[in-house]
């Protein structure tokens, strides 16, 4: 069996492949986002404030972002099975370090633990999306990639549902500790979907600068990487701080507020494969059309979610502008992919996902900050709606890939 390869449409096992690294994705996903439903009762524990705080979730984003260059030359000396078995062991690891750190009361060793599992958070959703890439032809390209990335927001909602009701039950640090042993579980389905796959070989080359360049070059690339740290940056506006928000502004109980949130990632479950749906069987594989759509609609949302100030409407806000966020998210990936060379695959969606998971770190720390800064949610939310409009003006200058 030979893992480096461009499936064909009759590729036996593609649909065992995509399931396999999707379960693995939602548990890592889950472990990714558990602390943001979790931030008042650390902050009690460690005795720290908001901006300091959220790095606990942050620390994870900047290191995926860090490290995903060389996950990428990991994959190409090695190849994606390898990289994904390391890196559960990885989040595992991590997973039982966060679990005692937080016991200890340690709270820049939680930080140091959730930095590791980053990176192999990140090396998880990069060989998962490689193999599924290459698992189906072009014509089905958009939509499985699509399916795939729903594993983000299926992950997150699970994460923030039982992140308050773990801590509960069993305190905070349990969190750690037992979405870590749900990452293991997640790879035994991975293995056996992954070994079930037929690829076709491929060949090999690591890239060099020459190479990175002439992927960042690509015009689609450049685009695509830019419009993706938009939209990932305001994912992560929303599932970081609006446990948080709603239940310091609207006086509801962490566990209702998690509740209400966990349904923005849930929704994409939907709109990420629907994305992909729309652009391969309505628009003739063309990309753009969806992104455009997600980003004007997502502009109006975001200022009727930072105004309103009724509970119900608030939240029907939220699953409208969860929709529409994520609806181009798993559209990015094709959109990549498709302008460069077989080989270089792997790079493209490097930086695609570097750009992507720079926007998540940076956005919830810089949000921290302004909420620490002005006393209030009026400048974070004013600064998403800014976030918003950036993404409609670049996707109408965007070319088609």
């Amino acid at each position: 069996m030979v893992d480096d390869g461009t499936g064909s449409p009759g590729t036996s096992g593609r649909w065992g492949c995509l399931a396999g690294a999707w379960l693995l994705s939602v548990a890592a996903n889950a472990l990714l986002i558990v602390p943001a439903g979790i931030l008042p009762p650390m902050m009690e524990t460690f005795g720290t404030g908001p901006a300091l705080t959220v790095w606990v979730v942050s620390a994870a984003f900047a290191a995926w972002a860090l490290s995903n260059f060389g996950v990428g030359l990991a994959i190409d000396r090695t190849s994606d099975f390898a990289v994904a078995t390391a890196a559960t062991l990885l989040i595992a690891v991590a997973g039982v370090w966060g679990w005692q750190a937080g016991l200890d009361g340690h709270f820049w060793s939680l930080v140091s633990s959730r930095a590791l599992a980053g990176i192999a958070i990140g090396a998880v959703w990069t060989t998962g999306a490689n193999l599924v890439g290459r698992a189906f032809s072009h014509g089905a390209q958009g939509t499985a990639l699509g399916v795939f990335t729903t594993s983000a927001p299926a992950g997150l909602g699970i994460g923030q549902l039982l992140g308050p009701l773990v801590a509960v039950r069993w305190g905070w640090p349990a969190n750690f500790l037992g979405f870590g042993i749900a990452t293991l579980c997640g790879f035994v389905l991975f293995f056996v979907g992954y070994w079930r796959t037929d690829f076709a070989e491929v060949e090999r080359s690591v890239p060099g600068l020459t190479d990175l360049l002439g992927v960042v070059r690509q015009p689609a690339v450049a685009y695509g990487s830019v419009l993706g740290f938009l939209a990932y940056s305001l994912f992560l506006f929303f599932n970081s701080w609006m446990p948080t928000y709603l239940a310091q502004e609207f006086t509801l109980s962490l566990t209702m507020s998690s509740l209400f949130v966990a349904l923005f990632p849930a929704v994409g479950i939907v709109s990420r494969a629907g994305g992909g749906v729309i652009s391969d069987r309505f628009l003739d594989g063309r990309r753009r059309p969806v992104i455009r759509l997600s980003f004007l609609s997502t502009a109006p949302l975001v200022v009727g979610i930072g105004v309103t100030a009724e509970v119900g409407f608030l939240v029907a806000l939220l699953v409208a502008a969860g929709f529409t966020v994520q609806l181009s998210i798993g559209i990015f990936y094709s959109y990549v992919r498709e302008v460069v060379e077989t080989t270089r695959t792997g790079t493209a969606l490097s930086i695609l996902v570097t750009a992507c998971i720079t926007g998540a770190f940076l956005t919830p720390a810089f949000t921290g900050w302004l909420i620490d800064r002005t006393g209030s949610y009026s400048s974070a939310f004013t600064f998403a709606g800014m976030l918003a409009v950036a993404g409609v003006v670049l996707s109408w200058r965007a070319p088609e890939s």
